[in-house]
């Protein structure tokens, strides 16, 4: 029941989010919106194990999308994808953290797969890292995650 209930949460979200990007003549609320706004930049991702090796994406309020890769925690990002879209077609992603109060959100445990979510701005960073076995993540943290990836996956796919 509880896996129905997320799933049917994520599918209202991305439908949402398909809607709002659509819309190019909607002012966003979102102060990464306005050009002289601080541009910020969230990063989802995941790794670990036996490899160690972690991959992710990043989306910025300017609208540039990257999935990136690397080989540990220390090692540079490399770049496998780019694109860039409309700041209102990310604006949705800004507004769901604030929504959920991200930046009150504790910072939960590590596991033998880590998943993190980032977000930052000249001003201030914020990271909220857990475990593949932690029953304590909050579900709106990993509807988050998983809506990110799955959006960026679906502009990958649209692409070729």
């Amino acid at each position: 029941m509880l896996v129905r209930q997320f799933l049917y949460t994520g599918y209202i979200l991305l439908i949402f989010v398909c809607f709002e990007g659509c819309s190019s003549s909607k002012q966003s609320s979102y102060k990464g919106a306005d050009p002289q706004a601080p541009q910020s930049t969230i990063r989802c991702g995941g790794g670990g194990g036996f490899s160690g090796y972690y991959s992710g994406n990043s989306i910025s309020s300017n609208g540039l999308i990257i999935s990136w890769q690397k080989k540990s925690v220390d090692a540079p990002d490399s770049i496998l994808w780019q694109r860039k879209i409309t700041p209102d077609s990310v604006s949705f992603f800004f507004q769901y953290l604030r929504e959920i109060d991200f930046q009150s959100v504790t910072t939960l445990s590590h596991g033998n797969m880590n998943y993190t979510i980032e977000i930052s701005d000249e001003k201030q960073r914020r990271a909220l890292s857990w475990g593949d076995t932690d029953p304590k993540v909050q579900p709106e943290i990993k509807v988050f995650y998983k809506l990110l990836y799955n959006f960026v996956e679906r502009l990958k796919r649209s692409v070729k």
